[in-house]
């Protein structure tokens, strides 16, 4: 707009035969506060439409169960069959987004630049599996009647549906800063780091557990960043950083809760360009 704003709209419309139509949008803008200051707001909308494949998934899996002395065989069936209705499964539908992210851009000098950033990402009727279903001898039969022939060693089984509601928000803070040495030699520093958490707004609670609910808030780290030192000379370069990923939670069944604490990871590697075509 002027040689201080940037100003970019876009638009989408799409339709299917299965859910009908959606626009989505995306408006973003730019603004150049000083010459090495500058501020950045985006507002975006999303949609994801569930594939056949999501609606009617089935498969089989076995293993342990809690406390290891037999083996359980679950099923994954399509939100159509009979029995995934018994249990309340519906027809899926789309999920829809709204994305709001701003922040800013520091360049003081060429050899300095530090940019901070903020979002919220809003997600609607989220596609996820069913907690799981026990199945009585009749629900097995039936099972076996509508051509899945696995079915009668099954103890349970679960399937896709528009679970819930969720709000992800976040920062993510990333600063360089490069040393031109003598001889053109050159050594950069780097840090970043993100804090990133995600939580449950809605959710229909006989389809959807609580273990769902701590894996979904909790299984990702909500602190992670890095450090690394770069150091280049000629043909050689000398690479160290430093990552962390902080604390995190699993729950696996309603009794097996499990959390790790914070992990730090650090990395040395070396290149050496023998020429154009050729690196070790």
């Amino acid at each position: 707009l002027t040689d201080r704003v940037e100003l970019g709209i876009a638009g989408r419309y799409e339709d299917y035969p299965d859910f009908g139509s959606t626009e989505d949008g995306k408006a973003s803008i730019r603004v150049a506060v000083t010459p090495t200051l500058a501020a950045r707001a985006t507002v975006s909308t999303g949609f994801h439409a569930p594939t056949p494949g999501i609606s009617n998934y089935t498969r089989t899996n076995s293993g342990p169960a809690p406390g290891g002395q037999t083996i359980l065989v679950n099923g994954s069936i399509g939100v159509n069959n009979p029995v995934a209705i018994y249990f309340g499964a519906k027809p899926l539908q789309p999920e829809t987004s709204t994305n709001y992210s701003g922040g800013f851009v520091f360049t003081p000098s060429k050899a300095i630049t530090v940019s901070l950033d903020a979002y919220v990402i809003d997600v609607n009727s989220r596609l996820f599996s069913s907690q799981d279903f026990p199945l009585t001898a009749a629900l097995r039969d039936q099972l076996v009647a509508s051509g899945i022939v696995d079915a009668q060693n099954m103890s349970s089984v679960r399937f896709f549906v528009n679970a819930f509601d969720t709000r992800t928000d976040g920062v993510d803070l990333v600063a360089s800063y490069k040393w031109e040495l003598a001889n053109k030699d050159s050594l950069t520093l780097t840090g970043a780091v993100n804090y990133n958490h995600t939580k449950m707004l809605r959710a229909n609670g006989a389809l959807v557990s609580n273990e769902t609910r701590i894996n979904l808030e909790r299984r990702l780290p909500r602190v992670a960043g890095n450090v690394s030192a770069e150091y280049t000379k000629g043909k050689y370069k000398l690479t160290g950083r430093v990552r962390y990923f902080g604390t995190v939670e699993s729950a696996d069944t309603a009794t097996i809760h499990q959390e790790f604490s914070a992990q730090q990871l650090f990395d040395l590697f070396a290149t050496w360009n023998i020429n154009k075509h050729l690196s070790i």
